[in-house]
């Protein structure tokens, strides 16, 4: 993500999120800002920037969607229409030539790759561009429910996606646990892998693909089974991996897996005390709160010591901590 596209999706998200507060947020600010990144939606209806990769273009249009979701504005219905077409089209299925053993089938990546080449055997034999990951899937998802875009169909195959990066926490017992993407030796899945007892590699999981996987997962059990009324929590699993709050310095979580993810997670954070209230016991909710606010810095930002996920941009960093706050505000203002 960078300056311009990418940036003004994300600022735009965290805009709309208060545009319900008189006063807080001009709205012709909201207006410029999805003025803006219309012009840059592209003939296939994605939100792309001249730096592609950079901009995350799946993941600038799913912030885009929601935003307008939060609007309610007649104006934007085309423009919402087009942006749910093309989030639907951008999975990973086999509509679009992906094959339902393919690890990334049913998600969606930071881009929207054609499906690998295909070789004699039927086994993929060429692949390039961004996997399928737990973070892209859930914000596509939240994004289709807030705009009525989601089907039973897109549910049902991003589970069989959800459960490629899904396994039982052999720590905890009945606690389910997620990592980044399905391939055990992807260097995205950021706590590396390990070797299982039949000599196959794992990947191991950690805190922010968790909270993830679990918000996405619930969304699609929403969707596919909404007799059981919003359930709290995944059926047979207790709460995921905890939060640790022992680390001093920048980084005030578990370093495993996270570095450099402190302010996402924060924002994780306040979706889960929507999505599934539950999880996150409120002694901590309010202790990230008290350590996101003492690592403001002087002239009002956030920024993180560590560079790995581009949170040393105050500009990312700044947002993510702002949603945290926000909600926390909501919570304790109603």
């Amino acid at each position: 993500m960078q300056g311009g596209v990418g940036q003004t999706a994300l600022t735009l998200d965290l805009l709309t999120r208060s545009e319900g507060v008189e006063g807080v947020i001009p709205p012709i600010a909201i207006r410029r800002g999805i003025d803006f990144l219309t012009k840059h939606v592209d003939e296939m209806g994605l939100v792309q920037g001249p730096g592609r990769a950079a901009d995350y273009p799946v993941h600038a249009t799913a912030l885009l969607l929601r935003a307008l979701s939060r609007t309610h504005a007649v104006e934007n219905s085309d423009l919402s229409r087009q942006l749910t077409a093309a989030l639907q089209a951008s999975q990973r299925i086999e509509a679009q030539g992906w094959i339902q053993s393919d690890p990334d089938f049913g998600g969606w990546g930071a881009l929207n790759d054609r499906a690998p080449q295909i070789d004699t055997t039927s086994e993929r034999s060429h692949r390039e561009g961004s996997p399928s990951n737990t973070s892209v899937t859930r914000m596509v998802l939240m994004a289709l429910a807030a705009a009525d875009g989601l089907t039973t169909d897109i549910t049902r195959d991003a589970e069989t996606f959800l459960g490629r990066c899904r396994v039982n926490d052999p720590l905890q017992r009945g606690v389910t646990v997620y990592f980044f993407t399905p391939d055990p030796i992807n260097t995205l899945n950021k706590r590396g892998f390990e070797i299982s007892a039949d000599q196959l590699p794992q990947a191991r999981p950690y805190p922010t693909a968790t909270w993830d996987g679990l918000m996405a997962r619930k969304i699609c059990l929403q969707k596919q089974f909404p007799e059981l009324h919003r359930p709290t929590v995944e059926p047979g699993c207790a709460k995921p991996l905890p939060f640790s709050t022992v680390n001093e310095g920048e980084s005030f979580k578990s370093p495993d897996g996270d570095a450099g993810l402190d302010y996402y997670e924060a924002s994780q954070w306040a979706e889960l005390r929507v999505v599934i209230p539950s999880i996150i016991d409120s002694a901590e909710w309010d202790e990230l709160i008290r350590r996101v606010l003492d690592r403001q810095r002087a002239d009002g930002r956030w920024e993180n010591d560590q560079r790995e996920m581009r949170e040393d941009d105050p500009l990312i960093a700044t947002p993510f901590a702002l949603m945290a706050l926000g909600q926390w505000l909501s919570e304790h203002h109603q």
